[in-house]
């Protein structure tokens, strides 16, 4: 009995997280038949079309399920999300554990505002986003992640190349915060020419490979309707030929015409109205870089800690290209905690300097702070073009304000 006790205190904090998102998990994934056709056509999709973009996970569950039902999709999606949501506990209760006791309470509390705040991964649990590929990428950058802090750069290349594989928003989601930690790191160990060749090997290959997919990723070789065919008679899963049409057939000039534009005044409403929600928590964050960024020791590490809190300017294209902002939003959110959290957990100078700082705030207005991590959870998670249900209730008022007069 003791010896469980002792795992269990050892792993209080895994055991919390995984908790938590267990009961997100189980709250929001829809059942099998209401799976977004959106989502599950990209399963289907494989290289015998092309060297398409998106083309790689369906390619690979090919080799093993030549004709995919729509209940192995869904466990396969399960699968990936269980894998990513148990990953991310381990590593939050590792950064807890090895941090300093009395800098403890504010590193738990930014941990659980990461699992509950709108932009948590729990966003990909529920129907809109339930089989995004986002989920694989978030679980690369996270084993990117770990490489690096381990110093083990050979298969970062790799690892980014397969990023862009899966989907080739990688490069304005994730990369940029793998970059900016790979020149963290050369800062910090003196500027090896090992690892330097690591960043341009990494930087240019995986750049090549986007421009590559971005411009010549879509099918020629088949019709919208022989794709779609080819494609139903591989699943039972519902299939979106609207989702192929847009992706594969019609030029990015479409997308704006047809998607982006029609919606724009509504979608800036409801980004702003999400600002404003989520206000408390950007001040966090702008408050933590702003202190680490003037406790810089020197001028390469300061540019590096601007460059990590501006990583989000890396995705402000997909805003004006496409239409899920509740999922570029949602990017953002998670790299800002995962740059916040790997700089802890190397015990930075300058970032537990600011956390420190943030402590003492947290110790003088302990019930402000709890508030605030209640009101985060309650707003609910960001959908794709609606960015949060809170948010477009908001701007349904605001727009029809004159029907109640």
């Amino acid at each position: 009995m003791d010896k469980i006790k002792n795992i269990f205190k050892k792993i209080k904090y895994e055991m919390m997280f995984l908790t938590l998102f267990s009961i997100y998990f189980l709250y929001y994934i829809p059942k099998p038949d209401k799976m977004h056709d959106w989502c599950t056509t990209p399963y289907i999709l494989t290289y015998d079309l092309g060297f398409i973009s998106r083309g790689l996970t369906g390619s690979i569950i090919a080799k093993a399920f030549p004709f995919l039902s729509n209940e192995i999709l869904y466990t396969i999606v399960a699968s990936n999300l269980i894998v990513l949501f148990v990953l991310t506990s381990m590593l939050l209760g590792k950064i807890i554990v090895s941090s300093d006791y009395n800098n403890r309470n504010i590193i738990v509390y930014l941990s659980l505002i990461f699992c509950i705040n709108p932009g948590s991964i729990s966003f990909l649990f529920q129907y809109e986003n339930y089989g995004r590929l986002d989920a694989l990428l978030i679980i690369i950058s996270l084993l990117i992640c770990i490489l690096i802090v381990k110093e083990r750069f050979v298969f970062i290349p790799f690892l980014t190349l397969v990023g862009v594989l899966i989907h080739q928003a990688y490069i304005f989601l994730y990369f940029p915060m793998v970059l900016v930690l790979l020149a963290y790191q050369y800062a910090r160990n003196n500027k090896p020419q090992k690892l330097l060749f690591i960043i341009v090997t990494t930087s240019v290959s995986t750049s090549i490979l986007f421009l590559y997919m971005q411009l010549f990723g879509k099918i020629s070789s088949f019709s919208l309707d022989t794709v779609f065919n080819i494609l139903s008679n591989r699943t039972d899963a519902k299939l979106s030929i609207k989702m192929l049409e847009f992706e594969y057939f019609l030029p990015i000039s479409e997308h704006l015409k047809q998607l982006l534009l029609p919606s724009f005044l509504e979608l800036i409403l409801r980004l702003g109205v999400t600002l404003i929600l989520i206000s408390p928590l950007i001040y966090m964050l702008r408050m933590i870089w702003m202190d680490t960024i003037k406790g810089a020791k020197n001028r390469w590490m300061k540019n590096i800690y601007i460059a990590m809190s501006l990583q989000f300017l890396w995705t402000l294209p997909l805003f004006i290209l496409t239409i899920d902002w509740g999922r570029w939003l949602a990017a953002i959110i998670i790299c800002e905690f995962v740059l916040i959290f790997f700089l802890i957990y190397l015990k930075d100078e300058s970032m537990m300097n600011s956390i420190k700082k943030l402590n003492r705030k947290f110790e003088d207005n302990t019930i402000a702070f709890l508030f605030i991590l209640c009101a985060l959870g309650a707003i609910g998670k960001f959908e794709t073009a609606g960015l949060v249900k809170t948010a477009m209730k908001l701007v349904y008022i605001i727009m029809n304000i004159n029907s109640f007069f």
